[in-house]
């Protein structure tokens, strides 16, 4: 009589490893990209009535340095470009949430005019980031 011998049942791991890999990898990145906009040297007005700062994958952070240059998304963009990004943001999600965030030591003028093509963009859910005071 021959004897006839069975493999024990195993689960391959190796797919399940890949996709959690994959995940943590992209969670990484997208904090990455979401602090870089918050990192660059824009110094912001004090407020009283300040709030930490959101994370919420569906805002759109602006940029307004002192010299009066626009960045989205690590971009400098200037005139028709902004308009055009702010289009495309605005056609992607139209409730998205926009925060401007302006240098106290710049010119009003280009915070205004930041969120005047938000408006034109069809972006109306806009917020100013300010730092709190005291």
């Amino acid at each position: 009589m021959q004897k006839i011998y069975e493999e024990d049942p195993a689960i391959n791991l190796t797919p399940m490893i890949d996709v959690v890999f994959t995940l943590l990898v992209f969670f990484m990145l997208a904090t990455t990209f979401a602090e870089r906009e918050r990192m660059l040297d824009v110094q912001l007005p004090m407020a009283n009535s300040a709030e930490a700062p959101s994370s919420n994958p569906h805002e759109l952070v602006i940029n307004v340095s002192r010299d009066g240059h626009i960045w989205i998304d690590g971009r400098d963009l200037q005139g028709d470009e902004l308009a055009k990004a702010l289009a495309d943001a605005a056609r992607r999600e139209p409730g998205m949430l926009v925060t401007v965030r302006g240098d106290r030591r710049g010119l009003y003028n280009e915070i205004v005019h930041v969120l005047d093509e938000c408006m034109r963009a069809g972006l109306a859910n806009l917020s100013l980031s300010t730092l709190e005071s005291g």
